[in-house]
């Protein structure tokens, strides 16, 4: 029987999307997410139309923009009544949105072509017009309306040009995408970004100052005038004149019936109506609200305006709308399309930097939806993307609109609302469709006053700006890159704010003949010169090309180990360790017990899992908190039907060869990697071999040990790494997600305890800091200490792990073993008793639907039941064998289906080599650390094996 319930509205959480928010009664300013939905997850049809609804309303303010700008070029056509201009703009919208929801329904699909192409991306990714494309073609429609074309004629030749123009991301879809980042990298596409919102933002502020027109002659018009007289100081006499000059005032008359000058205080205000109403609900909206901030901000902008009057006349005019038809399609209206030469290279250079647009999109998007961004499918993803923007600008063109790229806007939805299913894309997509269709929705557009529209604009075409920064910073500033930057933005800048330095037709190239071929040479270099980002993309480019690379310079940055040894740099904790002066002044001594189940000690008296004694050294300054390493966390994707989370990724680089994915692992003692890689770095087999590899997930007997040189971290490339020691064995993981590049091993405690890592589960970032410094940014950031020790001589990382209801009730903690290279948490059969678990064989566990499969690294698999249990920690012990509790405002993970079993790496990883461990523990992964924000300490400071642990306290 089909579950009505779930078909229509599937398992969302509906309360977190229309909540309105508190922040200043929010305890630690942040709201729990819901759960998410993958991009073929079931969303229920309602729940995808509210979904696609979103997705709509944040595309739908930029979808509108650049046709609505365009259009009020048709009001200067003399051959136009206004009535006939308007119908114009409000055809111009709805096209836009019809060829947006037609190519974004192909842009979702993926739909899959020969020789494993696709033709879209095949996520949560939408179409829409490209910002780069607005200025080059609203200046080219008004040099040719001034020239003596029609609108249709001067359109036309517009589309023309891009259609022909839309060959080259078709083409560039079928070069490897390193290719393409190569000749455009992020520096370049960030600065040109950055060049296109500062000239748009221009565009904003004269639209909110009451419209283009006025803004440009806000000084007023010199027209002929008759009846004009000179003083004519030779006959000393008042003479006529038969032609002089009188300056008229200008009004705008954009914003229904009120004509006022240029920057009146009512059109300024109700521009900051629309602003001010965007941090409102920044503040206090829903999730939903927020998505669709831009859209909600417009409306009530537009409400504003329509309740007003000044002297009597209104704001908004209901005529737009009436004269308005009810439906429209594509092609109701037709123009002549022919190819403008000046224009064709602007819009070869506007393709290429869209080009560059989609792979940062799409890739925005994978990460936004957990997806792999690197490896086959990435690669068909982005070479999928390309091709559509291709084929859907010539259609485009060809059904009137503007060239479409792939839109960002969406990619905040996402991540706020936790859905990248692409059911919420196809809703999306026919909502855009229906908006088009009706075309009093254009109507309504259009009957917006210039001044509220331009208040919505001006944040829109900031937030571009935003973007651009956003790609700059994530770069290394080197000289090199400073130096594109400063020249891209002298001359991109300089033309935005200086045009006619460039545009002047008797400045910088004078011509008088009749040569058409020399005049359309002419006008297509003043085209570029005098348009900011295209002389700068083009300069960024070139000394892209041309300047040398240069090696990184590594500054050293002071630490607590620098600060004890008076050195800037590091090599290895076993130099820290040797280097480091004594530390007997006055030591704070702390001691951390762990006690057995019943009688709270072992068979001999003394504290099961004892930990030794540990000094406790204060700082005397405070360390730079600048991160070694700060990037997008990457997730190794489970199949689909596993239990847990993702795996956490780093990518190193070893001896020039790579870059290799590796899982990290802090419940593994050294690295591992795999037989291919071994054969890939060209290590001979047949190396030295250890008698046993320990790690969280079980033990390997007989392993062999090989020693990796050169091995620098992706994204630290200045960091230099000590030798590494790695064990080579068959790897279960290595193949675990088909869409995704073969995993080359697991990063074990060895190289991780070089560094405080610092894993944010809620920002979606990885970050490695010098010793001591990721400790204090964690302090910094109001973190919870949690006391932790590594644990015997594996450099495995533990804590005295509890459950709510077992720490409420009193009863002693036990062993949990940080492993963020376990997908779930696992405890023995003694934890589960701490934990008020049922006992081994009661009922319950063979009630349950199924049980969970733990592989460890020997690759056996080991069935176990699951268990509901909500883990936290204790604090240090007290003299009455009673535990302090944590720190205020604490609160325990939320509660998670854990494996309950005795796992034999219990007893091998923390006995002391010759007796079994047979205490209470636990395997704390994934589906609990990846809740919160987890940084990890080295131990500077601290001696013997105590360690210091921070995770977010809610």
């Amino acid at each position: 029987m089909v579950n009505m319930k779930h078909l229509m509205f599937g398992d969302y959480d509906w309360g977190y999307l229309c909540k309105p928010q508190w922040p200043w009664c929010n305890k630690g300013g942040k709201h729990k997410p819901p759960r998410f939905f993958d991009k073929d997850a079931w969303l229920g049809l309602c729940t995808a139309a509210v979904m696609g609804l979103q997705h709509a309303m944040a595309m739908l303010a930029g979808l509108t923009t650049v046709p609505y700008l365009l259009g009020v070029n048709a009001f200067s056509d003399p051959s136009l009544t206004a009535q006939q201009a308007t119908t114009m703009q409000q055809y111009l919208i709805s096209a836009t949105l019809i060829v947006s929801g037609i190519t974004s329904a192909i842009q979702v699909t993926g739909i899959p072509l020969p020789f494993k192409r696709q033709l879209g991306a095949g996520i949560l990714s939408v179409m829409g017009v490209s910002f780069a494309t607005f200025s080059p073609a609203n200046d080219t429609l008004g040099l040719l309306i001034r020239g003596g074309d029609t609108f249709e004629d001067a359109f036309g030749k517009i589309l023309g040009t891009a259609a022909v123009c839309g060959i080259v991301p078709f083409l560039i879809s079928f070069l490897p995408p390193r290719v393409i980042k190569r000749v455009f990298p992020p520096i370049v596409c960030g600065v040109t970004i950055c060049l296109i919102g500062i000239n748009l933002c221009g565009v904003g502020m004269k639209a909110w100052g009451g419209g283009a027109f006025c803004a440009d002659n806000y000084m007023g018009l010199y027209l002929p005038a008759t009846g004009c007289s000179y003083f004519d100081v030779k006959t000393n006499a008042t003479l006529a004149s038969e032609s002089c000059f009188r300056n008229v005032p200008v009004e705008c008359n954009g914003n229904g019936d009120v004509m006022l000058p240029f920057g009146s205080a009512v059109y300024v205000g109700l521009g900051f109506a629309v602003f001010g109403f965007i941090v409102l609900l920044e503040l206090f909206g829903s999730p939903f609200m927020r998505n669709c901030e831009v859209v909600i901000a417009l409306l009530f902008g537009y409400f504003v305006a329509g309740v007003s009057t000044y002297d009597g006349k209104r704001f908004v005019t209901s005529a737009e709308i009436d004269n308005a038809p009810a439906i429209t399609f594509l092609w109701v209206h037709t123009f002549p399309l022919k190819i403008y030469g000046p224009l064709v290279l602007p819009m070869l250079i506007i393709f290429c930097i869209t080009c560059i647009e989609t792979v940062g999109d799409v890739t925005a998007t994978e990460e936004a939806s957990f997806l792999s961004t690197t490896g086959p499918g990435h690669e068909t993803r982005i070479r999928g993307a390309l091709l559509n923007d291709g084929l859907s600008s010539i259609f485009s063109a060809l059904a009137t609109s503007l060239p479409l790229t792939t839109f960002a806007q969406n990619n905040g939805v996402i991540s706020l609302t936790a859905v990248a299913s692409r059911q919420a894309g196809w809703a999306c997509a026919i909502w855009l469709f229906l908006m088009g269709v009706l075309a009093k929705f254009g109507g309504i557009i259009t009957s917006i006053p210039d001044c509220v529209f331009g208040g919505m604009t001006t944040f829109l075409f900031a937030n571009v700006i935003a973007s651009g920064v956003k790609i700059i910073v994530g770069q290394h500033l080197s000289r090199r890159n400073r130096i594109i930057m400063a020249f891209s933005f002298a001359l991109g800048i300089g033309v935005t704010l200086v045009p006619q330095w460039a545009s002047n037709p008797n400045g910088l190239w004078p011509y008088s003949g009749t040569n058409e071929t020399v005049k359309g040479i002419r006008e297509a270099v003043i085209t570029i010169l005098d348009t900011g980002f295209c002389i700068g993309a083009i300069t960024a480019i070139f000394l892209n090309l041309i300047l040398p690379a240069e090696e990184a310079m590594v500054v050293p940055q002071p630490t607590f180990k620098s600060e004890l040894q008076n050195q800037a740099s590091f090599a290895s904790v076993e130099d820290f360790n040797a280097a480091a002066p004594a530390v007997a002044a006055a030591p704070i001594v702390e001691e951390m017990k762990m006690y057995d189940t019943a009688e709270g000690s072992g068979s001999d008296g003394k504290p099961v899992g004892a930990f030794v004694a540990v000094p406790v050294l204060a700082a005397t300054t405070a360390p730079a908190t600048r991160p070694l390493l700060d990037q997008p966390m990457e997730r190794l994707r489970l199949p689909r039907g596993a239990v847990g989370r993702d795996y956490v990724l780093m990518q190193l680089k070893l001896g020039g060869k790579g870059p290799f994915d590796f899982v990290v692992d802090t419940g593994l003692t050294a690295e591992m990697i795999t037989p291919h890689l071994r054969s890939t770095l060209g290590i001979p087999a047949g190396g030295r071999a250890l008698d046993t590899g320990l790690g969280a997930g079980g033990d390997v007997q007989r392993v062999e040990l090989v020693e990796l040189r050169g091995a620098t971290l992706v994204g630290a490339e200045g960091l230099k790494l000590p030798p590494l020691q790695a064990v080579v064995t068959d790897f279960v993981q290595e193949h675990l997600d088909p869409d995704h590049d073969p995993v080359e091993g697991m990063l074990g405690q060895e190289l991780l305890q070089l560094f405080d890592l610092d894993l944010d589960f809620p920002a979606g970032r990885l970050r490695l800091f010098s010793p001591g410094e990721g400790l204090a940014a964690a302090a910094a950031a109001g973190l919870a200490e949690v006391p932790a020790a590594v644990l015997n001589e594996t450099g495995v990382l533990g804590i005295r792990a509890t459950s709510a209801g077992a720490a409420a009730a009193g009863k002693h903690p036990f062993v949990g073993i940080i492993d963020c290279g376990a997908s779930f948490s696992a405890l023995n059969w003694q934890a589960a008793a701490l934990a008020g678990l049922p006992p081994r064989g009661d009922a319950v566990y063979g009630k349950r639907e199924q049980g969970v499969a733990i592989i460890g690294i020997d690759g056996k698999p080991q069935v176990l039941p699951r268990a509901p249990v909500r883990l936290s920690f204790a604090g240090t012990p007290r003299p009455d064998r009673t535990f302090e509790a944590p720190p205020p405002g604490w609160q325990p993970w939320a509660a998670v289906q854990a494996g309950v079993g005795d796992l034999p790496v219990f007893s091998q990883l923390l006995g002391d080599g010759q007796t079994p461990f047979t205490g209470p523990a636990a395997l704390i992964g994934l589906d609990v650390l990846s809740q919160r924000r987890v940084v990890v300490g080295t131990g500077v400071g601290r001696k013997g094996r105590a360690r210091q642990l921070y995770v977010s306290p809610a």
